[in-house]
């Protein structure tokens, strides 16, 4: 063969192998071909992956909802947060500032769930508008004022009431009353969502800001969906410890006891609306007695013995046992994208 022939089949080879890679770039820019990795094998069942026709990306988890609409990266569950600046405040043996809850809000730059944050705070409302922008066509972000929410409505009662003569002190829960209503507010904000419906999701979660801190430097993609073998008429928490279901309100409140965890709520939209009902008049029964905590006694008062048969609840709840893991739920419901 002559070297201008040699040379004329280089240069067309070298063409088809430019369109070769032109053709692999467009697919591979229309088409996220992610792959769920599990966090906890030994607690998940990993989902599948399907690639449509299209060359779209459908991800289903195991027990079969839709965690990706085709050709989206948009898990079908919108997680609802907030940050209420209440100044600085021990908890356990840790001093947590805001810079902290920043650092642990950084983690969500990575999630690909429809995210809808509410704040009274500007700065932490520029943070998170940062922190979201590679996702801003899946957030709502809103600078509320506190004024304005029932739950720090009643903080004046709160803090009458932590000034009781000997009434128990369980930092920050009974002591500062800022802290007990922005635990309150978890429901008032998730109702606001579930109300306007921003992303229409199947599902719908309350996750605080520090739920992930353990891992919150993590750089992985991922999304969240519903737990393992989740009863949608039921709302998904984490079970903490054995519960004394015949214990009375003041010892339930007083005694600072916990039974579930409040860091995370999964449910349904109407599911989730009764919740909000059920709760909040859980909330005014024990203001009126003259006690106050947290969500979690709250939850723990209105599911209780007692509590069921004065409060009704229509609510039920799906437990999810901690295995020695407060977060258990996150990470059951937790997906990485690779």
């Amino acid at each position: 063969m002559s070297r201008k022939r040699k040379l004329w089949l280089l240069w067309l080879l070298g063409i088809m192998g430019s369109l070769n890679m032109c053709v692999l770039f467009v697919i591979q820019m229309n088409t996220p071909v992610f792959f769920l990795k599990d966090q906890y094998t030994e607690d998940i069942q990993g989902g599948t992956v399907q690639i449509t026709k299209n060359m779209s990306l459908v991800i289903f988890s195991h027990a079969g909802h839709r965690v990706y609409q085709a050709g989206n990266i948009t898990g079908n569950m919108t997680v609802v947060t907030a940050y209420f600046d209440i100044g600085d405040f021990v908890k356990g043996r840790r001093l947590l500032r805001r810079q902290l809850y920043e650092q642990w809000a950084n983690f969500y730059g990575q999630m690909f769930n429809p995210m809808v944050i509410y704040t009274d705070s500007r700065r932490f409302y520029n943070h998170m508008k940062n922190v979201r922008k590679v996702t801003s066509r899946l957030t709502k972000l809103f600078l509320v004022n506190r004024n304005n929410l029932w739950s720090f409505d009643i903080i004046n009662r709160i803090q009458k009431i932590y000034k009781q003569e000997n009434y128990p002190r369980h930092y920050p829960n009974t002591v500062k009353p800022a802290y007990s209503s922005a635990q309150h507010a978890k429901f008032e904000l998730l109702a606001d969502t579930l109300k306007h419906n921003f992303f229409k999701t199947e599902f719908y979660c309350w996750l605080d800001i520090g739920y992930f801190r353990d891992v919150f430097n993590q750089k992985d993609p991922f999304v969240l969906i519903a737990p393992p073998d989740f009863n949608s008429s039921l709302v998904a928490v984490t079970e903490i410890a054995e519960p004394e279901m015949n214990l009375d309100f003041i010892n339930i409140v007083h005694n600072n006891k916990v039974w579930i965890g409040g860091g995370m709520y999964i449910g349904t939209r109407g599911v989730l609306l009764q919740l909000e009902k059920d709760y909040k008049t859980a909330v005014h029964y024990l203001l009126d007695q003259n006690l106050m905590n947290t969500d979690q006694q709250v939850m723990y008062v209105l599911f209780s013995e007692y509590g069921r048969g004065l409060f009704k609840p229509v609510t039920q709840l799906q437990l999810y046992p901690a295995n020695h893991n407060w977060y258990r739920l996150g990470y059951l419901s937790y997906r990485k994208i690779k």
